[in-house]
């Protein structure tokens, strides 16, 4: 893909001959048009082309926590160079950890480490999802004159359909209500799962639920994040 310098055309979108015209932040671009081929994909294209849709519902799922949004648009991931999309860098960092019908326990929701927490009490099931977590302490960074609350996102990948209508992997995403930061006592939250979401718990036989805490001064603004956790 090359870009436009000259511009004096105006602003191009489309497709022109061979040439797709494309803006991205304000920028005119030029790529060859796809086209279509007769030859057979190989056993390797096809498990590439699989691993990556997996990994691309995956992190539209993630992006669709808005709260570590801040994080993923300030990450810069190793061997990049120029401005991507934040999608994009979630679905990079992702990718490695992604099979074609698996999301692995060592994938983050956040771009790295976050601060060390204990759950002593995880259960999910199609009605709630509920987490206890021993007192955070004072030795994890955080400023309780800057961070005020807290609160828990899940990515939720559903698969193992109980019937064969429904689509192999699904992905929902979950965000519990803000709870006063405290860091000498044990931190609960719930988050009700909706009857809309409960029909699509219950459509699947297996449930791999990613989870996360991230904490936000007085304006709701994201400040740190937690290490990521499964269930």
């Amino acid at each position: 893909m090359a870009k436009l310098n000259d511009q004096h055309l105006g602003t191009l979108r489309g497709a022109l001959g061979p040439q797709v015209f494309k803006m991205l932040f304000g920028e005119a671009y030029v790529s060859r048009l796809p086209h279509r081929t007769l030859n057979e994909p190989s056993a390797e294209t096809i498990e590439r082309r699989n691993r990556f849709k997996m990994c691309m519902k995956f992190s539209k799922a993630l992006y669709d926590l808005s709260m570590l949004r801040k994080f993923w648009n300030d990450f810069t991931p190793e061997g990049v160079t120029k401005r991507i999309p934040t999608i994009a860098k979630i679905a990079k960092v992702s990718y490695k950890t992604i099979s074609t019908t698996a999301v692995l326990d060592e994938t983050f929701l956040a771009p790295d480490f976050g601060f060390s927490i204990v759950p002593t009490d995880v259960a999910i099931d199609g009605t709630e999802i509920s987490v206890t977590l021993d007192p955070i302490g004072l030795n994890e960074g955080l400023d309780l004159a800057v961070e005020k609350f807290i609160r828990l996102g899940c990515v939720m990948h559903l698969y193992d359909p109980v019937n064969g209508t429904q689509v192999s992997n699904r992905f929902m995403t979950f965000l519990s209500p803000n709870v006063v930061l405290n860091l000498a006592n044990p931190l609960s939250f719930t988050i009700p799962i909706i009857s809309t979401k409960q029909t699509i718990y219950n459509a699947y036989d297996t449930h791999k639920t990613f989870l996360i805490l991230v904490t936000s001064d007085e304006n709701g603004k994201s400040v740190h994040f937690s290490n990521t956790f499964i269930s």
